[in-house]
């Protein structure tokens, strides 16, 4: 998994290399340019000569990116390669298994790869300080030369953002459609060429902030990967499945939750039942048996789902979303193992684990359902019955229905307007024990106390008492139990 992220060091030294070119000599660049096998016809080349008064390196490091789509990527990525000499600054295996495997990146499309109007030159020299700000980091863009750039014909918010992700992805992220995925509340929708005027160096940087505060300890381009890969129905519906697994090793103890951050992956030891049902999407939480939690992580691919005999080497490929470390004092224990995780209140007692855990539900929400008026055949009607869905789909309204067709003894297609004026006279009171519905909302302030019975205090001049006070439910279920030949109902609004 972890060789998803092996094209950030070989953009990053491209981008270097191109920005130690001194001042930025324009003939430097172009030659080394043209000696790369483009095998497109020529038609980058001629591009170059046609425009190499200013062809700048921001348009070069797009055209390059746009490559991840073709069958010829490897060829022309292997050219570059030698052309800039980039064997001597990356890996040998991480630049042999980039040139060779499209991998998850900002990919433009062939259409508009220049920073420019193909027809009306530029003065180029902002995208060469863009270009060589960027690789030093985020806190070197200067706010005037990214808004300059930005207005520049045919650039925009996520033409200018992507290339900036590829130059330095550890400290950029693109805004563009992907990213939309990630529901932020800052960046509901992408800006275009006509409002880009309005998304600055320092509205980018709030954005970027509010997702490291989101996703804390993450790399950007893990953040990238998971918005790219969250456009999948199927994916963002597995969000709701929550495993956990242990850092340590069965037999002595170690933690292995080095291993797990710096290879993006979970595996165990053992063949746990559980493994099967962790689907793409699904969150794991890593954590050690001493209670310590170690990070959240996006599942993209469990190759313990395939059905083949026991592999001590199979893993679970994830994308992290949360590293970031804390102690829960022996409030919640990991147990040995996968297994599926049933509760979240002590994981979400650590703010940044409720954070990240609460974004990626509203990721994924409930499935919509929209209600529909109900006919109830059965003369007994169900002892308990739940209406969900989102706001304003009707809830409350139907379950006034509800209470009036069991009240009525009639089905819930009979009851009429006129019914329904009658419910404020059937509400039910506890001091006089008289109505037939009561209503009640669970709100946070909400205790056994209120629903039950509980001990409440009385004051008598200087003297306190206390005494047994019957709540809502005992006080209907009493009257319910003597007065058998009625119907009476309970509605719960906010159940959850």
């Amino acid at each position: 998994m972890k060789e998803t992220y092996y094209w950030v060091p070989w953009f990053k030294a491209l981008s270097k290399r191109i920005a130690e070119i001194e001042d930025g000599d324009r003939k430097e660049f172009i030659d080394l340019v043209k000696r790369v096998e483009w095998n497109d016809g020529g038609k980058t080349v001629n591009i170059v000569e046609e425009h190499k008064e200013y062809f700048d390196p921001l348009s070069f490091i797009y055209r390059v990116a746009s490559k991840n789509r073709e069958t010829s990527r490897e060829k022309i990525l292997d050219s570059i390669s030698e052309v800039f000499g980039l064997r001597e600054s990356v890996e040998a295996d991480k630049l042999d298994f980039f040139v060779r495997h499209k991998l998850v990146f900002p990919t433009p499309t062939p259409k508009n790869l220049n920073f420019w109007h193909d027809k009306q030159p530029r003065n180029p020299d902002v995208l060469w300080t863009l270009l060589k700000c960027a690789v030093n980091g985020f806190s070197n863009i200067n706010s005037t030369d990214f808004s300059e750039a930005l207005i520049v014909a045919g650039i925009g918010v996520t033409k200018l953002t992507q290339v900036l992700t590829l130059i330095n992805a550890t400290d950029f992220l693109s805004m563009d459609k992907a990213l939309l995925s990630l529901k932020l509340e800052t960046f509901e929708r992408v800006p275009n060429t006509d409002n880009a005027q309005y998304f600055t160096l320092e509205v980018y940087k709030e954005n970027l902030k509010l997702i490291r505060s989101i996703f804390p300890g993450c790399e950007l381009y893990e953040i990238g990967l998971l918005a790219y890969t969250l456009k999948d129905d199927e994916f963002r519906k597995n969000l709701r499945k929550h495993f956990q697994i242990t850092t340590n090793k069965q037999h002595d103890g170690i933690d292995r939750w080095e291993t797990f951050s710096e290879d993006n992956c979970v595996f165990t030891e053992h063949d746990y039942p559980q493994l099967q049902n962790a689907s793409n999407g699904s969150i794991v939480i890593a954590g050690s048996r001493k209670s310590d939690l170690h990070g959240i992580g996006v599942i993209s691919n469990n190759e313990y789902i395939e059905e083949r005999g026991w592999d001590k080497n199979r893993k679970i490929d994830v994308i992290w979303v949360n590293k970031f470390h804390a102690n829960l004092d022996q409030r919640f224990e990991f147990k040995q193992g996968f297994s599926q995780l049933e509760g979240l209140n002590e994981i979400k007692s650590v703010e940044q684990y409720r954070q990240t855990l609460e974004h990626l539900a509203s990721i994924c929400p409930p499935p919509v359902v929209i209600l529909k008026p109900v006919v109830i055949l059965n003369p007994h009607f169900p002892s308990n019955q739940i209406l969900y869905g989102p706001p304003g789909t009707g809830k409350t309204w139907h379950s006034i229905n509800y209470a009036l067709a069991i009240v009525d003894k009639k089905k819930t297609d009979e009851v009429t307007d006129d019914d329904r004026t009658r419910f404020k006279d059937l509400l039910f009171d506890p001091k006089e024990k008289s109505g037939q519905i009561a209503f009640t909302t669970f709100h946070q302030n909400y205790a056994y106390e209120d629903f039950v019975e509980g001990i409440r205090p009385n004051v008598f001049g200087d003297q306190v008492g206390y005494e047994i006070r019957d709540g809502i439910f005992k006080n209907i279920a009493e009257v319910a139990i003597a007065e058998k030949e009625k119907n009476y109902v309970l509605i719960i609004d906010e159940i959850n």
